[in-house]
Protein backbone atom coordinates (compact mmCIF):
# COMPACT_ATOMS: atom_id res chain seq x y z
CA UNK A 1 0.00 0.00 0.00
CA UNK A 2 2.77 2.34 0.78
CA UNK A 3 4.16 1.82 -2.68
CA UNK A 4 0.78 2.49 -4.22
CA UNK A 5 0.35 5.68 -2.20
CA UNK A 6 3.83 6.75 -3.22
CA UNK A 7 3.06 5.99 -6.87
CA UNK A 8 -0.17 7.99 -6.59
CA UNK A 9 1.78 10.95 -5.17
CA UNK A 10 4.41 10.70 -7.90
CA UNK A 11 1.69 10.46 -10.56
CA UNK A 12 -0.07 13.49 -9.09
CA UNK A 13 3.19 15.41 -9.14
CA UNK A 14 3.80 14.34 -12.74
CA UNK A 15 0.29 15.49 -13.67
CA UNK A 16 1.02 18.87 -12.08
CA UNK A 17 4.34 19.10 -13.96
CA UNK A 18 2.56 18.13 -17.18
CA UNK A 19 -0.09 20.79 -16.53
CA UNK A 20 2.69 23.34 -16.08
CA UNK A 21 4.34 22.12 -19.28
CA UNK A 22 1.02 22.51 -21.12
CA UNK A 23 0.72 26.08 -19.81
CA UNK A 24 4.34 26.85 -20.81
CA UNK A 25 3.75 25.30 -24.23
CA UNK A 26 0.58 27.39 -24.65
CA UNK A 27 2.57 30.52 -23.74
CA UNK A 28 5.31 29.55 -26.19
CA UNK A 29 2.70 29.05 -28.92
CA UNK A 30 1.35 32.55 -28.23
CA UNK A 31 4.88 34.05 -28.29
CA UNK A 32 5.64 32.17 -31.52
CA UNK A 33 2.43 33.50 -33.08
CA UNK A 34 3.43 37.02 -32.07
CA UNK A 35 6.90 36.49 -33.54
CA UNK A 36 5.35 35.23 -36.77
CA UNK A 37 3.23 38.43 -36.96
CA UNK A 38 6.30 40.62 -36.29
CA UNK A 39 8.32 38.72 -38.91
CA UNK A 40 5.49 39.14 -41.42
CA UNK A 41 5.44 42.90 -40.74
CA UNK A 42 9.23 43.06 -41.12
CA UNK A 43 9.00 41.23 -44.46
CA UNK A 44 6.40 43.76 -45.67
CA UNK A 45 8.53 46.71 -44.49
CA UNK A 46 11.60 45.21 -46.18
CA UNK A 47 9.66 44.78 -49.42
CA UNK A 48 8.57 48.41 -49.24
CA UNK A 49 12.16 49.51 -48.60
CA UNK A 50 13.33 47.48 -51.60
CA UNK A 51 10.74 49.25 -53.78
CA UNK A 52 11.79 52.67 -52.46
CA UNK A 53 15.46 51.84 -53.00
CA UNK A 54 14.71 50.71 -56.55
CA UNK A 55 12.90 53.99 -57.22
CA UNK A 56 15.81 55.95 -55.76
CA UNK A 57 18.24 54.08 -57.99
CA UNK A 58 16.13 54.93 -61.05
CA UNK A 59 15.87 58.59 -60.01
CA UNK A 60 19.62 58.74 -59.41
CA UNK A 61 20.28 57.24 -62.84
CA UNK A 62 18.01 59.85 -64.41
CA UNK A 63 19.79 62.61 -62.50
CA UNK A 64 23.15 61.33 -63.72
CA UNK A 65 21.89 61.46 -67.31
CA UNK A 66 20.51 64.98 -66.83
CA UNK A 67 23.78 66.10 -65.26
CA UNK A 68 25.75 64.68 -68.17
CA UNK A 69 23.50 66.55 -70.59
CA UNK A 70 23.93 69.75 -68.61
CA UNK A 71 27.70 69.32 -68.69
CA UNK A 72 27.57 68.97 -72.49
CA UNK A 73 25.33 72.04 -72.81
CA UNK A 74 27.61 74.03 -70.50
CA UNK A 75 30.63 72.98 -72.53
CA UNK A 76 28.90 74.11 -75.72
CA UNK A 77 27.94 77.41 -74.11
CA UNK A 78 31.54 77.99 -73.04
CA UNK A 79 32.71 77.37 -76.61
CA UNK A 80 30.04 79.69 -78.03
CA UNK A 81 30.93 82.35 -75.49
CA UNK A 82 34.62 82.07 -76.39
CA UNK A 83 33.72 82.45 -80.07
CA UNK A 84 31.56 85.48 -79.30
CA UNK A 85 34.44 87.03 -77.37
CA UNK A 86 36.67 86.55 -80.42
CA UNK A 87 34.01 88.09 -82.69
CA UNK A 88 33.62 91.04 -80.33
CA UNK A 89 37.39 91.55 -80.28
CA UNK A 90 37.38 91.59 -84.08
CA UNK A 91 34.49 94.08 -84.09
CA UNK A 92 36.42 96.31 -81.73
CA UNK A 93 39.46 96.15 -84.04
CA UNK A 94 37.34 96.86 -87.15
CA UNK A 95 35.61 99.76 -85.42
CA UNK A 96 38.93 101.18 -84.27
CA UNK A 97 40.28 100.89 -87.82
CA UNK A 98 37.18 102.65 -89.20
CA UNK A 99 37.56 105.43 -86.66
CA UNK A 100 41.21 105.83 -87.69
CA UNK A 101 40.23 105.92 -91.38
CA UNK A 102 37.53 108.48 -90.67
CA UNK A 103 39.96 110.58 -88.69
CA UNK A 104 42.40 110.46 -91.61
CA UNK A 105 39.62 111.39 -94.05
CA UNK A 106 38.61 114.33 -91.90
CA UNK A 107 42.24 115.34 -91.55
CA UNK A 108 42.77 115.12 -95.36
CA UNK A 109 39.48 116.98 -95.84
CA UNK A 110 37.74 114.45 -98.03
CA UNK A 111 34.11 115.03 -96.99
CA UNK A 112 32.47 112.96 -99.75
CA UNK A 113 34.24 109.75 -98.73
CA UNK A 114 33.81 110.64 -95.05
CA UNK A 115 30.04 111.13 -95.37
CA UNK A 116 29.78 107.92 -97.38
CA UNK A 117 31.52 105.87 -94.69
CA UNK A 118 30.23 107.80 -91.66
CA UNK A 119 26.77 106.17 -91.31
CA UNK A 120 28.17 102.66 -91.62
CA UNK A 121 31.04 103.39 -89.26
CA UNK A 122 28.71 105.00 -86.71
CA UNK A 123 26.31 102.06 -86.84
CA UNK A 124 29.19 99.65 -86.38
CA UNK A 125 30.57 101.74 -83.53
CA UNK A 126 27.19 101.89 -81.77
CA UNK A 127 26.66 98.16 -82.32
CA UNK A 128 30.12 97.37 -80.89
CA UNK A 129 29.58 99.63 -77.91
CA UNK A 130 26.20 98.00 -77.23
CA UNK A 131 27.79 94.56 -77.41
CA UNK A 132 30.55 95.61 -75.04
CA UNK A 133 28.06 97.18 -72.63
CA UNK A 134 25.90 94.05 -72.55
CA UNK A 135 28.97 91.86 -72.14
CA UNK A 136 30.23 93.96 -69.26
CA UNK A 137 26.77 93.96 -67.65
CA UNK A 138 26.47 90.16 -67.83
CA UNK A 139 27.82 88.21 -64.86
CA UNK A 140 30.94 86.15 -65.44
CA UNK A 141 30.57 82.51 -64.42
CA UNK A 142 33.11 81.52 -61.79
CA UNK A 143 34.15 77.92 -61.23
CA UNK A 144 35.97 76.34 -58.32
CA UNK A 145 38.52 74.63 -60.52
CA UNK A 146 41.64 76.10 -62.05
CA UNK A 147 40.38 75.44 -65.58
CA UNK A 148 40.53 78.15 -68.22
CA UNK A 149 37.91 80.75 -67.50
CA UNK A 150 36.28 82.80 -70.23
CA UNK A 151 36.40 86.46 -69.34
CA UNK A 152 34.83 89.11 -71.47
CA UNK A 153 36.97 92.15 -72.35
Amino acid sequence: MKVTALLVKITASLVKVMALLVKVTASLVKVTASLVKVTDSLVKVTASLVKVTDSLVKVTASLVKVTASLVKVTDSLVKVTASLVKVMALLVKVTASLVKVMALLVKDQRPVVFWTLAPTAMKLLVFTLCLLASALAAPVAESDSNEDKVRLP
